[in-house]
């Protein structure tokens, strides 16, 4: 069974219908867990005019190719 053939136009052709997106919106974190994976060599912070933007904009590719995205918020130590 082929799942992907290269004669289809690939944007009807998804494994999946539904993403997850993991945005995170910060890195900051004065923890040094030995499993985590964010870089703290810079810091930054995503503001919320951003977050707002890439909402805007994965809800217009949503409706233009007809997958779902949910958003996780992640990312530091908000305290």
């Amino acid at each position: 069974m082929e799942i992907y053939k290269i004669e289809q136009d690939p944007l009807k052709i998804w494994v999946n219908k539904e993403y997850i997106i993991q945005l995170h919106i910060t890195n900051a974190c004065p923890y040094n867990c030995e499993f985590c994976y964010l870089k703290k060599d810079k810091i930054y912070n995503l503001s919320l005019k951003d977050c707002k933007t890439l909402t805007k904009k994965l809800n217009r590719v949503s409706k233009n190719i007809g997958i779902k995205f949910k958003i996780n918020l992640t990312g530091g130590d908000i305290f």
